[in-house]
């Protein structure tokens, strides 16, 4: 009986696990860049705030240190570069961005351009922008490109790979914990259909007293012809 009751439980946890962990790649995966977008927009923000602080600056280029900023520059309304910096790094990946043809989201406004792209190839992101900014009598915008840091793509991952284990565990947790109810609840089954079952032989057994005892004559034939029904 145990055997009858953990075989299909068991296929049908699994079956459940397999369906839950794709329609859990699924909507993580469709929320990666979203996450990717509100972490470089922190850090753009906060480099934002950093910039404004050292306005004016003393020379054209701007002192951001430990970022990982391959480019960035401040603007003025006629697009003259103000002050700016880029990573030893810049041209090699801007290069490799244009040659390559990478998936991007656009999150782009009338106002500010943002957009996320994604190199498949070493699973790197990358945040494009370019936002317009006024402070201390001056207009322009600031643009650059961000490399999101592979610690962050991974912890992203970990947290993934995190939430489908708990999914998985709460189902295979589930079905252990309704394993003993089904057993319990087979169990009151069998012993309900025993007594069904004892009940109708005691119906059987009066019944047949009562055929018995009206014609006494047939008494044997009464009782051969129950032997060959029960037979076929």
């Amino acid at each position: 009986m145990h055997y009858k009751i953990i075989k299909p439980l068991a296929i049908s946890a699994t079956v459940i696990a397999l369906i839950a962990t794709v329609f859990s790649l699924f909507i993580a995966y469709l929320h990666i860049e979203d996450k990717v977008f509100l972490l470089a927009k922190k850090e753009v923000k906060q480099t934002i705030e950093n910039i404004q602080k050292e306005f004016p600056f003393k020379n054209k280029e701007l002192s951001i240190q430990d970022t990982q900023f391959l480019m960035i520059a401040l603007i003025n309304q006629d697009n003259t570069p103000l002050a700016s910096h880029f990573d030893k790094k810049y041209n090699t990946i801007e290069t490799e961005l244009k040659q390559i043809d990478h998936s991007f989201t656009t999150k782009s406004t009338q106002n500010i351009q943002e957009k996320i792209i994604h190199n498949h190839i070493e699973n790197k992101f990358y945040f494009q922008f370019k936002i317009p900014i006024q402070f201390k009598n001056f207009s322009g915008s600031i643009k650059g490109l961000y490399q999101v840091p592979d610690k962050e793509i991974h912890k992203i991952y970990a947290n993934i790979a995190y939430s489908i284990m708990q999914i998985i565990g709460t189902i295979f947790i589930t079905t252990m914990l309704l394993y003993p109810i089904i057993v319990r609840l087979n169990r009151q089954y069998i012993q309900q259909s025993k007594n069904l079952l004892h009940a109708n032989l005691e119906i059987m057994s009066v019944l047949g007293g009562a055929v018995a005892k009206r014609d006494s004559e047939t008494n044997a034939h009464n009782y051969r012809v129950t032997l060959y029904t029960i037979a076929f």
